[in-house]
């Protein structure tokens, strides 16, 4: 019998990317390599083979998100002992809820045109992005609303079209 092992890495939070899809993806690592449980807070949902392992499964998470972090954003969370206090102050120091942050987030949103040297693809990408982390905040703007922002940031060639569907009323669905 073959025993195969996949091999999964994500990239280091460096505190400029997009945190929510970061910690999304250290879910799917720690989930992985089976500790997912150590960020369970309430240890009576914790299985009992699980229980019995516990420091162990902790280590092996909050080693796991260690070597995530670049060393600038590991500064910012050292002397914390527990994988759930390592998430917890990355997602108070990375999570753009604060005003300010919502400020810059919807303005971005709201102002964005696509650049005509990126493809389509490239500027939907981008698009899709601001409107991630901004649900990543909890401020969710509705489909119709974010079809109409795409629609605004056309670049002029796309005019004819940004022109039929405008006045036809035909919003398109994200």
């Amino acid at each position: 019998m073959m025993n195969t092992t996949t091999c999964v890495e994500i990239s280091q939070h460096d505190g400029k990317m997009d945190f929510n899809t970061w910690k999304k993806k250290m879910k799917a690592l720690l989930s992985h390599n089976k500790v997912g449980i150590a960020l369970e807070k309430d240890e009576t949902k914790w299985p009992e083979e699980k229980t019995k392992k516990k420091a162990e499964i902790d280590e092996e998470a909050y080693n796991l998100i260690l070597m995530n972090l670049s060393d600038s954003v590991l500064r910012k969370v050292d002397g914390l002992d527990t994988p759930t206090e390592l998430l917890g102050k990355l997602q108070t120091l990375y999570a753009l809820k604060s005003a300010p942050n919502l400020a810059f987030l919807k303005d971005a949103l709201f102002s964005y045109r696509m650049d005509a040297s990126k493809s389509l693809e490239e500027n939907l990408d981008e698009f899709l992005k601001m409107t991630i982390v901004l649900k990543g905040t909890d401020q969710e703007l509705g489909d119709s609303n974010l079809a109409m922002i795409l629609l605004n940031s056309l670049p002029d060639e796309y005019l004819v079209v940004k022109n039929a569907l405008q006045y036809t009323g035909t919003v398109p669905a994200l």
